[in-house]
């Protein structure tokens, strides 16, 4: 979304970590792009390796902004190259909220308080830090004083989604033929990086449970990262992984599908996927650190609890009943 509002005011190059379509997407915006190999969902190598390939490919081309996201910007901290002028890094799921919200108590005591203090490095050594919510701001406030430095909230935002009825039947007609399931199969779908602090798991139990009492539910589950492989072998027959897809074919999914869940526990307090559902009127089931300001509880979806799968298939089911109620908009 930065480079869809900026690429006909600026030069860009963009690294990138090498994983599902990232290529081909770059490549049709036209864009510089420098592939950084893949790290498995590790934070520190992906750092030194953008940092590396950036003093290999880019050192003699000169930059305005380097914007970083997160600890992707660590090592142009520590050592900023000359031919940057300003370091602009956007903070979202700070390593504070990981460490509240994990359930290992090696990461809890040693990973994320080790992460937070170069992140502490990280936020002072920037010149802007850029926020998407008050609140993801006010959370990096508790354990790192903002006092003097110079922020900016940008909130993320998607454009409404305009989409008839006839479309959408179309749009279902074709994913349940993609599914090969039959008509009257309804359609739950998640979009989210397979990592820890998107809790797809709870989302894949739950889909389990459903499927040992209704075979008309299938889950899908568009995204990649570094827990596919442990999601797939826990999940029941009626759970489908799609991997990584381009940004153009989401809407394909989201007007085909019936309800939309996601139970992240660390966001920030804003989920771009959840609110892409919302402008397309996909019911939600959303855990509470992204339910705020997209989601009624009981009008348009449920807020529901990330950690309990038997309560997370009884909203499923129900919300399953009410979708023609539950429906928020985004029919034309």
């Amino acid at each position: 979304y930065i480079v869809s509002g900026l690429i006909n005011y600026c030069h860009m190059t963009v690294l990138a970590e090498n994983r599902g379509d990232r290529e081909n997407f770059w490549r049709r915006k036209k864009i510089r792009l420098v592939l950084v190999p893949f790290c498995f969902g590790n934070q520190l190598i992906l750092a030194f390796l953008e940092y590396l390939y950036f003093i290999v490919n880019l050192r003699k081309k000169r930059f305005d902004i380097l914007h970083a996201n997160q600890l992707s910007g660590l090592f142009f901290a520590l050592v900023r190259p000359k031919n940057i002028d300003t370091l602009v890094v956007s903070i979202h799921s700070s390593n504070f909220d990981l460490a509240n919200m994990t359930k290992s108590f090696l990461k809890k005591v040693i990973l994320y308080p080790f992460l937070m203090s170069l992140e502490r490095i990280l936020y002072k050594r920037a010149d802007v830090l850029l926020f998407h919510s008050p609140l993801e701001k006010n959370e990096v406030n508790r354990y790192f004083d903002l006092r003097g430095k110079k922020t900016a909230l940008i909130p993320m935002g998607v454009s409404s989604a305009t989409i008839t009825r006839l479309q959408r039947l179309r749009y279902k007609k074709r994913l349940k033929k993609l599914l090969h399931v039959g008509n009257n199969t309804k359609i739950v779908l998640t979009v989210a990086r397979l990592s820890e602090k998107k809790n797809v798991e709870n989302v894949v139990d739950a889909l389990a449970i459903i499927y040992r009492q209704n075979s008309n539910v299938r889950g899908i589950i568009v995204g990649d990262g570094p827990r596919r492989s442990r999601l797939r072998k826990r999940a029941a027959p009626n759970t489908y992984f799609l991997g990584a897809v381009d940004v153009s074919e989401l809407p394909f999914f989201y007007a085909g599908s019936d309800l939309f869940v996601l139970t992240s526990v660390a966001e920030g307090g804003v989920s771009l996927a959840a609110m892409e559902a919302a402008s397309f009127g996909l019911p939600l089931l959303l855990s509470p650190a992204i339910a705020d300001g997209v989601l009624e509880d009981g009008k348009n979806g449920f807020i529901i609890d990330p950690d309990k799968p038997q309560l997370l298939a009884r909203k499923i089911t129900l919300a399953l009943k009410r979708l023609e109620k539950m429906r928020n908009g985004g029919l034309k």
